[in-house]
């Protein structure tokens, strides 16, 4: 009788599930969209005469980018005791690697766990979750208020409860522990998994000098991501500070809402294209910037974390 860690493993040989090549081609379908939309001439004109040094720019901050995603990995592991620098980076760059291929980068998670202790997966994967839910609060925080600005909207009644929305973002962004009280409310103990609880338990790690931090790394990884994007969309055409941000907050919130495709792909383009076109910016270059982008932040990481694939994985014997 096979014991459960070997059906893990057996899962994980398989092949890619019908699940990645359905998101896959989503993906695929509303690039496909995306380019009906577009102009090709005037696709291929904007990549001709756009600025290098932009594009070399933006391509540069990704080593900015990736240190400040790195130190908040390597601040956050060193609640599991003394592990090897060499281990948290092969962590770091595997689960990137591993993200690229799922909607959402919720393979990043899992990817995380595999060069550090079996013991302590759970809680990994906790402060894995953590790292992106610190994440998705900014990107919403940000992305509601753009959304109004963007949509001129006036409505006291949606302004009142995208007021509310944001405080509640903000609370739990600073108050871990009502954000573990709220999920043992609700009844996540019941999983009976011991990781889960282990996940859940993560939370309860962080004090408050240690949320401050790691909420201040978030905030400058997302803003270091707009400097990005604002570079490359000036490299195609010139755009301001407000406009650039307002377009960019409302595309990223919206593509954190809909991790229906691989990697994002399709749907960053997408919502770039549309929102930037509220503003008079011309869709080619939006979809050149977009893409240009997904290169530079999802590609080459990557492409970087193939070089930290184990040869074995080992997974933890479950009682």
């Amino acid at each position: 009788m096979e014991t459960e860690p070997h059906k893990i493993a057996k899962q994980k040989r398989g092949p890619l599930s019908l699940s990645f090549w359905i998101r896959l081609l989503v993906a695929v379908g509303l690039l496909v969209a995306i380019v009906n939309l577009v102009n090709m001439d005037d696709f291929i004109v904007a990549f001709q005469q756009a600025s290098i040094l932009h594009v070399l720019a933006a391509a540069i901050l990704l080593v900015v980018n990736m240190g400040i995603q790195f130190f908040k990995w390597n601040y956050m592991i060193r609640f599991l005791g003394d592990i090897p620098r060499k281990d948290v980076l092969a962590s770091f760059f595997f689960g990137m690697t591993l993200g690229s291929f799922t909607p959402g980068q919720l393979g990043e998670f899992g990817g995380r766990a595999i060069h550090l202790p079996a013991r302590e997966r759970g809680t990994i994967i906790g402060l894995a979750v953590i790292d992106k839910l610190q994440m998705f609060g900014i990107m919403a925080f940000a992305g509601i208020g753009s959304l109004l600005l963007l949509f001129d909207v006036h409505s006291t009644e949606v302004i009142l409860l995208a007021a509310v929305i944001s405080v509640l973002i903000l609370f739990f962004l600073l108050r871990f522990s009502a954000a573990r009280l709220l999920l043992l409310k609700i009844g996540v103990s019941k999983l009976r998994h011991p990781w889960v609880m282990q996940a859940v338990d993560s939370l309860s790690l962080f004090r408050a000098k240690d949320i401050l931090i790691t909420t201040c790394m978030t905030i400058m990884f997302y803003a270091t991501i707009y400097c990005q994007l604002y570079l490359l969309m000036n490299a195609f055409q010139q755009i301001g500070l407000y406009d650039s941000f307002v377009a960019y907050a409302s595309m990223m919130f919206s593509k954190a809402l809909l991790p229906f495709s691989i990697a994002d792909l399709g749907i960053r383009e997408f919502g770039l294209v549309y929102f930037t076109s509220k503003l008079g910016y011309p869709s080619p270059a939006a979809l050149a910037s977009s893409l240009l982008l997904f290169v530079i932040n999802i590609a080459v990481p990557a492409l970087i974390g193939l070089f930290f694939i184990p040869h074995t994985i080992s997974f933890p014997q479950t009682k």
